[in-house]
């Protein structure tokens, strides 16, 4: 069913006979008659390409040519489909570099190639191939093998425009409703959407439900509680923590907040913030991470390296380039440990990839902030607004023997650091200095207690500063 919607498409477009010889006309059309199955010839694919196969090697036939690779493609013999589309192109049918492009950029019998794609695209293109156009347009859209433009994409999705044609007008709707290359203009969004969904373009169709389901009512998702972070939350600068301390696994263990934005494709504007939450725990060399975001729930494994958490081979259900929410293998996501002052953050970049369109997703990018500790008990900053102190360092944590603790100090300053254990009981004073002068100072403890849970509380000029340690 889909080669012959693809069959017509290309009579559609202009793909014909090229020969005048009466003889070699009919046998092109016996040939589509084959495929068709009408004028009372039985539906046999094999016929239809044992005809378009002898065309092309008598006579050079280009059209035949064209729809032999068709059926070659269809059958998955993509060398042969290559082929022949090589020689059609070269025979005076363009829309072979259509499909030439769309197979090297899906990686059917050769491996992807978008910046091939874009070449065969463009010779399309050239030769006013309407569909040449707009997959051009669509890879300055979203810079697939050439620089992200959204201007370029625009004038090329205008000239679709100006021929009706359904995914040069869905695209310029999809532009149109985010804002991207202009300001947002829902109702022109509309208007292009119409257009489209008019001429039985499927996208435009589930998409205008989409919005007409949204206006009524949220989409029907089973929704997550996750507490939202504020990007006023997040410091501008965050410090690695690799320099500062030898990273074990507990280290990440805990909850985390924050926010999964969510790019356009030129990764300057900011199209959704999702609020998301890891609950992290220790599992060996590997820690168990549950992910929740507003609409999903899932759990996987992340292999420790350093101060990064690497992910792979798992799947989140988020929203699609086009709206709603679509299922996304995550092919490659790093989450980097920083932090600020003495508050801990996970971040990083996430390529997603979308199955059902055989093509990376749109740029994504995870902050996190710690908001409890291994033990379960909440992250506290500053019981109150230190003046003379910054920059608190305790690390390792979790340590084995030995904790090295840094610190920076404004002013002059006494200085007292105490251990406590969770039941609020001290253990002994770790340091205590008097008269300390402004500058940065670090030393190392020796850890002389137990394993287990413990409360280090530093006193400067009066006020208090706590910090959790873990003894293993």
């Amino acid at each position: 069913m889909l080669l012959l919607k693809i069959c017509v498409i290309a009579q559609n477009d202009g793909v014909h006979c090229q020969s005048d010889d009466p003889e070699i006309k009919r046998q092109f059309f016996k040939g589509l008659c084959y495929i068709d199955g009408v004028k009372g010839l039985e539906k046999s694919m094999d016929k239809a390409l044992e005809i378009f196969e002898q065309l092309s090697e008598e006579y050079n036939e280009g059209a035949s040519q064209y729809f032999a690779a068709l059926i070659y493609q269809h059958e998955k013999n993509y060398a042969e489909a290559i082929k022949y589309f090589k020689k059609a192109s070269k025979n005076g049918v363009p829309f072979a570099f259509v499909q030439l492009g769309y197979m090297v950029k899906h990686g059917m019998g050769s491996k992807v190639d978008y910046k091939k794609a874009v070449k065969y695209y463009k010779q399309a293109a050239d030769n006013d191939v309407t569909n040449g156009q707009y997959l051009l347009g669509y890879s300055y859209y979203k810079g697939f093998g050439i620089k992200q433009d959204y201007a370029e994409a625009f004038r090329l999705f205008s000239i679709g425009e100006s021929r009706n044609h359904p995914p040069s007008l869905f695209m310029l709707g999809l532009m149109y409703e985010y804002g991207v290359g202009f300001d947002e203009d829902m109702d022109t969004a509309l208007e292009y959407f119409e257009r489209s969904a008019s001429s039985g373009f499927d996208q435009a169709i589930v998409h205008l439900e989409r919005i007409n389901a949204a206006s009524e009512k949220s989409l029907e998702v089973d929704k997550i509680e996750v507490a939202p972070i504020s990007m006023k939350d997040i410091p501008s600068k965050l410090i690695s923590i690799e320099k500062k301390s030898m990273i074990a696994e507990k280290q990440f263990v805990g909850k985390w907040q924050g926010l999964l934005l969510r790019y356009d494709w030129s990764g300057e504007k900011v199209l959704k913030k999702t609020p998301m939450e890891l609950v992290i725990s220790d599992n060996g060399n590997k820690v168990e991470v549950i992910w929740n975001t507003e609409n999903n729930s899932r759990s996987s494994i992340a292999e420790v390296d350093g101060n990064m958490l690497r992910f792979n081979n798992m799947s989140l259900m988020t929203e699609g380039s086009h709206g709603g929410y679509v299922e996304k293998e995550i092919r490659d996501m790093t989450l980097t440990l920083e932090q600020s002052g003495d508050t801990l953050f996970l971040k990083g970049n996430v390529t997603n990839y979308l199955p059902g369109q055989l093509e990376p997703d749109l740029p994504n990018f995870i902050v996190l902030k710690q908001v409890s500790s291994p033990d379960g008990t909440d992250v506290e900053e500053n019981l109150t607004k230190l003046e003379a102190v910054r920059d608190l360092y305790v690390y390792p944590n979790p340590f084995h023997n030995v904790l090295t603790i840094d610190y920076e100090l404004y002013k002059d300053s006494d200085v007292i650091i105490n251990l406590y254990n969770t039941a609020g009981k001290k253990i002994k004073t770790v340091s205590e200095e008097k008269n300390q002068v402004p500058g940065n100072y670090s030393f190392e403890w020796d850890g002389d207690v137990p394993s287990g849970n413990y409360l280090l509380i530093f006193q400067v000029n009066g006020d208090v500063l706590k910090r959790k340690i873990i003894k293993n």
